[in-house]
Formats: C-alpha cells, sequence, structure tokens
C-alpha cells in the first residue's frame, strides 16, 4: 500500500477511536490517536518484497509504469510449475493519464533464477523488450 491509501484505509479507526477512548475526560484522546497515526502509517510502510523473484518483479513494473508513483500492491501469488521453473505474479493499481487507479498484474517468470518471460496484463511482452529487461537484472 502506498501511505496516502494506507492513511485512507486507518480512517475509520482513528474516527472510531475517538468514541472508544474516553479517558480521564478525554484528555488523553489526542496522545493515543497520535500513536495510532505514527504506529498505522509506519507498519504500511514495512510491505516489502519477499523474494528476489519478487523484488525484480516489482521493479519491472514500476519501470513500465507512466506513473510509477501511484503503484498500490494488491497481492503477490508465487508458484514453482514443472521443471523448477518459478512464477511470480504481481496484482496491484495504477493511475492511467486521468489519474484514475486501474487494475494491472504482471507475471514474471524464472528458470535457474534467470528471467524467462513476462507477462503484463494478460499479454507476452515483445522479444525485444524482454530482451532489455534480461540484460538489466542479470
Amino acid at each position: 500500500m502506498t501511505p496516502v491509501s494506507c492513511f485512507f484505509f486507518h480512517i475509520p479507526l482513528y474516527r472510531d477511536a475517538g468514541k472508544l477512548l474516553k479517558i480521564n475526560g478525554g484528555n488523553m484522546k489526542k496522545y493515543i490517536l497520535t500513536a495510532f497515526v505514527v504506529v498505522g502509517l509506519a507498519g504500511c510502510d514495512l510491505i516489502t518484497p519477499s523474494s528476489p523473484a519478487e523484488k525484480t518483479c516489482t521493479e519491472i513494473a514500476h519501470s513500465r509504469l507512466k506513473h510509477p508513483g501511484s503503484y498500490d500492491h494488491i497481492s503477490t501469488k508465487e508458484t514453482m510449475a514443472a521443471e523448477g521453473r518459478l512464477e511470480v505474479k504481481v496484482d496491484f493499481n495504477a493511475w492511467n493519464d486521468f489519474k484514475v487507479p486501474l487494475p494491472h498484474n504482471i507475471t514474471c517468470q524464472f528458470q535457474d533464477n534467470k528471467l524467462t518471460a513476462i507477462t503484463w496484463n494478460g499479454r507476452p511482452l515483445r522479444q525485444h523488450e524482454l530482451d532489455a529487461f534480461k540484460a538489466r537484472f542479470e
């Protein structure tokens, strides 16, 4: 999650915390809410790629986006296919030119820790683009 989307995710928690915290006539509420904000936002930034293959796939996704700052991670799935082939699928949202978040996905295939194929939103990348990424990440 990006810090902005993470903050909006935690707004209901902060709003309802005011009702729950009637400590000392409400004097402690601002201190406890500040702690919630700091811990909540810091926890969102701890989401990092868990494997080198996922990190590579995420970097490729960032490099292909027109607005890389709008990257908002949804999920990651790693599967071991036949013959030792590792497949990493990353689902995320990113802006288009009209600042509307659209769902995207990228699937990277690795054989012996080497990038062999990339699928962007269900379509394989052209060979010259794939070769450029192979050279960049080897």
